[in-house]
């Protein structure tokens, strides 16, 4: 299987990854997930260093270093979705140990593993790892950035429709290399609400919900060549934003380097936000990343009747890119 380019090993079904080719090459490291890695009630309580919170203010994640190094003598996480479950994270050797509360649904374990975990995991390894949807448009890709709910879906589904493929949803790797920008995706899919999903993909085979907890609804993708896996030249970002002052119409506002920076960062996705390396990593990669490849604040009114003209409005503001090849 593959994710983000990484070949992974998994004791964990995992539905929604698709096989790596016979011939692909990829980076020497494996991702192996391993369950029942520790007792649930042996160990005392961790010094938690950060939390993440839902838009209620619930808890939804928190990490600890953990108390014991790993094998290699490198530090571990201990990563906890409160009454659902943990995850020891190993960066270094690429290792991922999970202990998931009895009766936790197979849907939501996947879920936590694909869009917490793993992405965290890549981040602690000096990825630049963001909430991102990402689809191609000719022979490069576009990203649409924003926090959950902001469309990132949506869009990439619209885009599916016309013919332009998704590449995938909520979480992707951007690089820099020989001053190109590069995005990677994470895995192929879409996760969408029902009434997405019947404007946006209406030929979506639906694979149940996301999770115990979500009204959203995973996508099956359709089948992706190799290439479309690996990491893709980067053509703009789109950061979402609410829509314009009465709702009507669309509007494109390029952005500076140094507001694209902090907005990658911003929407990216951390093991250990209080570790200045990782932090300084992230920054770095993120204004690289932003002074190489144009991004815009792209702000639409949520109007699935006005759908087709989104998406044409939004293809000829990427045929006037410079250097970007005819569409097909």
């Amino acid at each position: 299987m593959l994710y983000a380019g990484y070949p992974l090993e998994s004791g964990i079904r995992l539905r929604s990854l698709r096989p790596a080719a016979a011939d692909a090459k990829h980076p020497a490291i494996r991702i192996a997930i391993q369950a029942a890695c520790r007792g649930r009630q042996e160990t005392p309580e961790p010094l938690w260093r950060h939390q993440w919170l839902e838009a209620d203010g619930s808890l939804s994640l928190r990490v600890a270093r953990w108390h014991q190094a790993a094998p290699d003598g490198n530090a571990m996480h201990l990563l906890q979705a409160p009454e659902q479950c943990d995850f020891l994270v190993d960066p270094s050797a690429g290792w991922i140990g999970v202990d998931a509360c009895s009766g936790l649904a197979e849907n939501t374990l996947e879920h936590l593993l694909l869009d917490q975990a793993l992405p965290r995991l890549l981040a602690g390894r000096g990825h630049l790892v963001v909430h991102a949807s990402v689809i191609r448009i000719g022979s490069r890709a576009v990203a649409f950035v924003g926090r959950s709910g902001r469309g990132k879906s949506t869009l990439a589904a619209l885009f599916q429709r016309r013919g332009y493929p998704a590449l995938c949803d909520d979480c992707a790797l951007f690089d820099h290399h020989d001053r190109q920008a590069s995005v990677t995706p994470s895995y192929p899919g879409l996760r969408l609400y029902s009434d997405s999903i019947e404007h946006a993909l209406e030929w979506a085979d639906e694979s149940g919900p996301v999770s115990q907890y979500s009204d959203k609804q995973r996508v099956i993708a359709l089948q992706q060549a190799a290439e479309l896996q690996a990491p893709q030249p980067l053509a703009a970002i789109y950061l979402l934003d609410d829509p314009p002052p009465g709702g009507t119409g669309l509007a494109i506002e390029p952005v500076t380097p140094a507001a694209a920076c902090m907005a990658l960062v911003e929407h990216g996705f951390r093991l250990d936000p209080t570790r200045r390396e990782e932090t300084t990593r992230q920054l770095r990669l993120a204004s690289a990343v932003a002074e190489a490849c144009p991004t815009f604040l792209l702000r639409y009114p949520r109007d699935f009747d006005r759908q087709d003209a989104l998406v044409e409005q939004l293809l000829r503001h990427h045929q006037r890119l410079p250097h970007t090849p005819a569409t097909p």
